[in-house]
């Protein structure tokens, strides 16, 4: 039987597409107005559910690893698709 896992938290999907834009934690915070601790959070959460990093810092900015480079797209459609699923919902 496979393993089943919970979904990744939406919100940590959008804050993981944040930080990638924004290149820091920082900037990231400023723009979904939230704490650093925050988004740091949401980052260690996603990155403990799919069990590996997502980033690295090079210097003070946050630079993608492999991994984060091979799901960046990934979560770009899941978010697109939640959205498109609460448009859906909100047109019924």
């Amino acid at each position: 039987m496979l393993e089943r896992r919970p979904f990744p938290n939406p919100q940590s999907l959008r804050v993981f597409l944040c930080v990638v834009q924004e290149g820091s934690v920082g900037r990231a915070a400023l723009s979904l107005g939230m704490t650093q601790p925050g988004v740091s959070q949401h980052l260690r959460a996603l990155e403990a559910q799919i069990g590996r990093a997502l980033f690295h810092r090079q210097g003070r900015r946050l630079v993608l690893t492999k991994t984060g480079q091979n799901l960046l797209p990934e979560a770009r459609r899941a978010v697109q698709a939640l959205e498109e699923f609460m448009q859906a919902a909100q047109a019924i």
